[in-house]
């Protein structure tokens, strides 16, 4: 049970990372065709790399033909020079022939410029895409489509709803709960559909959410957490000054606790109801004895997925605090809003984590106990 569900979560992240970054990188060459501003973008194809020289001290760079394959300009021959200097770390991209790149093109004093972007890398996202859903089905059978379903369900709601919602000026954190209500809601209908099961995990998820909403934003308040930590905030306020940074931090905690807390509820009310499937006799407060004693295994698996997770979201922030530990003692370096704010990110979500299961337990073992065994067979089924 614990071993499937920890392949769900995962599996869901992997899902809806790689959908993610394979549309926006589809989207690149409506992005050059839709907008007016002087930076646009645009794919080429390279048709020839030859070795050249650049700047005053004349080093190393490469002169690239290529040729447009996207928006009004396709068909278009374009030469650029890439320069390794100009990369991060001075470590220069390997390129060659029949490559697909991104370039960024500037119209300066009337004159258009194109310089390297990025790589076209959709195939491999689009290839391990397909591995996913072969595993899904391979392991859970074609009834897990269903979650596939849910799945992007979430996604469109959070992208044509959620993220609009707070870019256009909306408390980040009311969009967030209110929205994450919404997707878990619609995750659980249409995964595992209308039954006492359903309704358990769902009351369940939805007191570990205020209770993780309560708690983050009481212990952002008392650290003094502003939002900022993040790279991408700072560029977002750059463009829209109007945004809640500390809201968009609250939203982020909240939605993704709310990955985690879907897959640990729906296993908590299964538990119960297989128990009294197995044991009619069971009364509620039996059953919640024994599925809490089932539940601490879960939440020692749970959360540990949890923090590795989230470590290796942050794995170059770590990197970055042990590298710094002998310039300043650890106690300045957690105290720094870049490490306090994934130390409160961490530590709320595993807090509503925990309450996941006691609350489940609450509820699911209110409902089964007052069930037949024939009827709570039926909902014992442990479905994702």
């Amino acid at each position: 049970m614990l071993g499937y569900t920890l392949f769900m979560s995962i599996s869901q992240k992997i899902f809806v990372s790689a959908f993610v970054i394979g549309l926006l990188g589809s989207a690149a060459c409506v992005t050059f065709a839709a907008s007016g501003d002087t930076e646009q973008s645009l794919e080429a194809r390279i048709t020839a790399i030859t070795p050249s020289l650049c700047g005053q001290d004349r080093h190393a760079c490469s002169q690239i033909d290529l040729v447009a394959t996207s928006g009004p300009l396709a068909g278009k021959a374009i030469t650029i020079r890439t320069d390794p200097l100009s990369f991060v770390g001075g470590r220069p991209i390997p390129l060659k022939d029949g490559q697909s790149i991104l370039l960024e093109t500037q119209t300066i004093d009337g004159q258009q410029h194109f310089v390297f972007s990025d790589l076209v890398r959709r195939m491999p996202l689009y290839l391990l895409l397909a591995i996913f859903v072969g595993c899904i089905i391979l392991v859970g059978g074609w009834s897990s489509v269903r979650s596939l379903f849910g799945m992007v369900v979430s996604f469109v709601f959070l992208f044509a709803f959620l993220l609009p919602r707070i870019l256009a000026g909306d408390s980040p954190l009311l969009i967030g709960f209110l929205g994450s209500c919404v997707i878990m809601t619609l995750t659980f209908l249409i995964t595992h559909g209308w039954n006492a099961k359903m309704g358990s995990a769902l009351l369940g998820t939805f007191l570990s959410l205020l209770l993780t909403t309560a708690l983050a934003m009481s212990f952002s308040s008392l650290a003094h957490l502003l939002g900022l930590a993040d790279e991408n905030a700072v560029y977002l306020l750059q463009n829209f000054p109007h945004l809640d940074t500390r809201g968009l931090l609250l939203a982020g905690i909240i939605i993704g606790t709310l990955g985690s807390l879907n897959d640990v509820t729906i296993s908590q009310a299964s538990a119960v109801f297989e128990l009294k499937a197995a044991n009619p006799r069971l009364t509620s407060k039996e059953l919640n004895q024994s599925a809490l004693r089932i539940g601490r295994d879960h939440i020692a698996g749970a959360i540990n997925t949890l923090i590795l997770a989230y470590a290796g979201v942050a794995l170059p922030l770590l990197l970055l605090l042990v590298s710094s530990s002998n310039a300043e003692p650890w106690s300045i370096l957690v105290n720094r809003e870049t490490f306090a704010t994934e130390i409160v990110r961490t530590l709320v979500g595993s807090i509503g984590l925990l309450a996941a299961i006691p609350f489940t337990n609450l509820f699911a073992s209110f409902f089964a106990g007052r069930m037949g065994p024939s009827r709570a067979k039926e909902m014992g089924g442990h479905e994702h």
